[in-house]
């Protein structure tokens, strides 16, 4: 059985290495989440992680949970398309491999695959693992008809997992994901990951990080909470120097205040300070001037006036 509710702390909101917050709901007294977020942060992934509960639950309940009684651990979507991870609060290589092979079904049921029906993989992971060829042989299923190592889905997340931890799939009967397999699964999820952030030093509110293609009407955008009134804001936008062929635009706006605006040159650097604010929330916008297309990162920073 689960611990009483009063036993327990309510989800809290935590962050990735690059400022994505995502949910983590410890329903087990005293367990330490850190390691459990860093495990998440250095796997790779994307924006989909702000649409995941991380669910911690006892051991002992997990199979319930999961309504399976092999289950070690498992996935689910909400009503509302959240994804939940339920995990028991140890964290050994095995259990390790556990959560990355299950984040591997969150990425398999958030990243499309064309018209193919979900559990589907991702568009160059299904090219490079072939698996056109062994839908149509009959050797894979969509479903679990064939059994689990026969499942696209478990293939994907098994992928996935080994992908991030260098091993190896637990499925043997299919040969191991290979360089360009797992090169393939990585291009899926960081289309564009642009440069790593680079936070300023003190403290502050808020931190966030996006990055993605612009031009041809792509933008890059962020939502930016401010906790408080009298904060500023911080925006940073840089583009990416291998494709930054187009000047880039910068927009804030901060509740229903004026926008405001800056745009530079090919390859600049943006820069927009704001505040102190009234608004209790902004909107950042990153496009290309001319539309031509290219890549940006966006970085926001909120702190004390």
């Amino acid at each position: 059985m689960a611990a009483p509710l009063g036993a327990v702390a309510a989800p809290v909101t935590v962050q990735d290495d690059a400022g994505r917050p995502f949910t983590v709901d410890a329903q087990v007294p005293g367990v330490d989440v850190a390691p459990f977020v860093a495990v998440l942060s250095r796997a790779v992934h994307g924006d989909e992680i702000r649409d995941l509960t991380l669910r911690i639950v006892p051991a002992r309940s997990i199979q319930r949970r999961c309504h399976d009684a092999r289950a070690v651990a498992c996935y689910e979507r909400s009503s509302t398309g959240e994804g939940i991870i339920s995990v028991p609060p140890t964290l050994t290589r095995a259990h390790r491999g556990n959560l990355l092979h299950e984040y591997g079904h969150h990425v398999d049921y958030v990243y499309g695959n064309g018209a193919r029906v979900d559990p589907n993989g991702t568009p160059r992971w299904w090219r490079a693992r072939g698996m056109q060829a062994l839908v149509r042989s009959g050797a894979v299923s969509r479903t679990y008809a064939r059994g689990w190592s026969r499942s696209i889905g478990e293939i994907f997340a098994e992928d996935y997992m080994a992908m991030n931890r260098g091993g190896r799939s637990s499925i043997a009967w299919l040969r191991q994901p290979s360089a360009a397999v797992r090169a393939a699964l990585r291009a899926d999820i960081v289309r564009y990951p642009g440069p790593r952030p680079v936070w300023p030093a003190g403290t502050y509110a808020w931190k966030g990080f996006t990055a993605g293609p612009v031009g041809q009407g792509r933008m890059v955008t962020m939502q930016v909470p401010v906790a408080r009134t009298r904060q500023r804001v911080s925006v940073v936008v840089l583009p990416d120097a291998p494709r930054g062929i187009a000047p880039l635009a910068v927009t804030v706006t901060c509740g229903t205040g004026h926008p405001f605006g800056h745009s530079g040159v090919r390859g600049e650097r943006l820069q927009v300070e704001m505040g102190p604010l009234s608004a209790n929330t902004c909107l950042a916008e990153v496009r290309a001037v001319d539309d031509a297309p290219g890549g940006a990162s966006l970085q926001v920073v909120v702190g004390p006036a």
